[in-house]
């Protein structure tokens, strides 16, 4: 990549604006074609029954399928990028170095993390597994920028951005408590789970290892 600094956020914001425009584009379409009371009753599969008053059954036939296939997608490629993580993180030592052993053809961090997804498949339905996924998504997004202001004068970034960032993550967390507290007030006990047991496996690396985490100059 010739110039990263100044090709990076221009392909990052890029994205994010496309997928804001087909956000947008769905939700009108689906609203143009159902009312509020049709989309609650349709729940899951709303964006097919949007299809069927222009298309029939074959368009709802058409947009089940396409979702089955994006939804297929999407744990494919969360599969290999968290088991690419894991190796990764194995290879620099931050891990133990078993996560990054085959088994097989694989590794082992996708074959936990295809096990752990299996497990909360059968626990859960879809709109829990989503509402897990969302809340800790932005509870990792809302850390990680809180980090950033720790080495914000190495990036460059400004304070205001970064604090608002931080300041949208956990108002996005906040709401999204309130509104599952009512909802499904189990799923916090599983996110709170999964963070301690997380940091319980850090601690137990750290007491059994003796492992340091150390901070690392970017290579240029």
């Amino acid at each position: 990549m010739p110039n990263p600094a100044k090709t990076l956020p221009r392909a990052i914001l890029t994205s994010i604006l496309i997928v804001m425009v087909f956000y947008v584009a769905v939700a009108l379409a689906v609203f143009g074609n159902l009312d509020a009371d049709e989309v609650i009753k349709a729940k899951d599969f709303a964006l097919a029954e949007a299809a069927r008053p222009t298309f029939g059954d074959a368009g709802f036939i058409i947009m089940a399928v396409a979702a089955l296939v994006s939804t297929s997608s999407a744990i494919n490629a969360s599969l290999y990028s968290a088991a690419n993580v894991t190796y990764r993180l194995a290879k620099l030592g931050e891990l133990p170095a078993v996560f990054g052993a085959p088994i097989a053809h694989s590794r082992q961090g996708l074959i936990i993390s295809s096990g752990a997804i299996i497990i909360m498949a059968v626990l859960f339905d879809l709109s829990s597994i989503a509402a897990i996924g969302a809340i800790s998504t932005l509870a990792i997004h809302m850390i990680v920028h809180i980090g950033h202001l720790r080495v914000r004068a190495k990036t460059g970034a400004s304070f205001g951005l970064v604090l608002a960032a931080v300041a949208v993550n956990f108002a996005a967390i906040v709401l999204s408590a309130i509104y599952l507290s009512s909802k499904q007030p189990s799923i916090f006990f599983w996110i709170g789970g999964a963070f301690g047991l997380a940091l319980l496996i850090e601690v137990g690396l750290r007491l059994t290892t003796g492992r340091v985490i150390v901070k690392r100059t970017p290579s240029r």
